[in-house]
């Protein structure tokens, strides 16, 4: 008689990256799918657990407590790079001047979506800024 063949070990699950990138469709410059890429960095921002911070519900640590703001500092960056790296010049634009990744979220929201008189600003802005050229139709 043959002796058994020797039981090899399973093989371990391929670990999950910490820091996989996703491939999400960077916001247009006219915003016409801000919807859809709204929904897409949400979730990936909730998958990588940044979303606290991003929509306000875990706020900055006083400073006293120099490693727990250093810790919330580094998420606040980490998120603010993730949205920043899925925007298109003028959106990444609008957003330049903010300092955390709340800011960044609400400007944009608002900037998209409305927030009555900041939207009515970003319109007249962008009403004023268009280009317009004699052969091209007003209708677009």
């Amino acid at each position: 008689m043959t002796s058994p063949a020797p039981l090899t070990p399973p093989v371990p699950a391929k670990a999950f990256p910490q820091h996989m990138k996703f491939d999400i469709q960077p916001l247009n410059d006219n915003g016409d799918n801000y919807t859809q890429w709204c929904k897409m960095i949400a979730l990936m921002l909730k998958y990588k657990g940044l979303w606290d911070i991003v929509d306000g519900s875990t706020p900055a640590p006083v400073p006293v407590d120099a490693q727990g703001h250093l810790e919330w500092t580094q998420h606040d960056q980490e998120a603010q790079l993730q949205i920043m790296t899925a925007l298109d010049s003028s959106s990444l634009n609008h957003i330049l001047n903010t300092k955390t990744v709340k800011e960044v979220w609400d400007l944009l929201r608002v900037h998209y979506q409305g927030d009555n008189n900041l939207h009515q600003h970003y319109l007249l802005e962008c009403l004023f800024t268009i280009a317009f050229h004699d052969l091209d139709p007003m209708e677009p």
